[in-house]
């Protein structure tokens, strides 16, 4: 038997002789019962919600806690693979660059700032090219994601 049940045999025997005045000695022990049951039920709602939000919130501080630790952890991961890849594509481009100059002094020697405002242009078509498709894109997603909470 639980301490509940002792509690609420202990209030029930308290209220017998009110039991017994409103019940026939027959009914005495199935409303008893039932008044019994209806306080457990009722107490154990009270518990519940009381802790409820105590528990939510715990639950709640843990999750942030543990989703501070990914983003710190991806975030080393990012900074160590950025620096990396950043530290190569320095490189390559440094041995780009002398590529494309030894191509204009070898091939285009005679219009060489010509040559050389052609690539920049082309160079910085491609990066708005980029910049515009990535924009548009990004706003599309938006969109949809916005055109899908709608709908839900």
């Amino acid at each position: 038997m639980s301490e509940l049940d002792k509690v609420l045999d202990t209030v029930m025997r308290l209220k017998e002789d009110i039991i017994e005045k409103s019940a026939s000695s027959e009914d005495k022990n199935e409303v008893m019962d039932a008044l019994k049951e209806q306080k457990r039920q009722r107490i154990i709602n009270e518990i519940k919600e009381e802790y409820k939000q105590q528990v939510m919130q715990e639950a709640d501080i843990e999750m942030k806690k543990e989703l501070n630790r990914q983003k710190i952890t991806e975030l080393k991961n990012l900074m160590t693979e950025g620096f990396f890849l950043a530290f190569l594509v320095g490189l390559a481009v440094n041995q780009a660059t002398d590529l494309i100059s030894v191509a204009k002094e070898k091939w285009f020697a005679d219009c060489y700032v010509l040559v050389t405002l052609i690539a920049l242009a082309v160079l910085i078509g491609i990066c708005l090219c980029t910049y515009i498709y990535t924009f548009f894109k990004k706003v599309y997603a938006l969109i949809i994601d916005k055109d899908i909470t709608k709908k839900e």
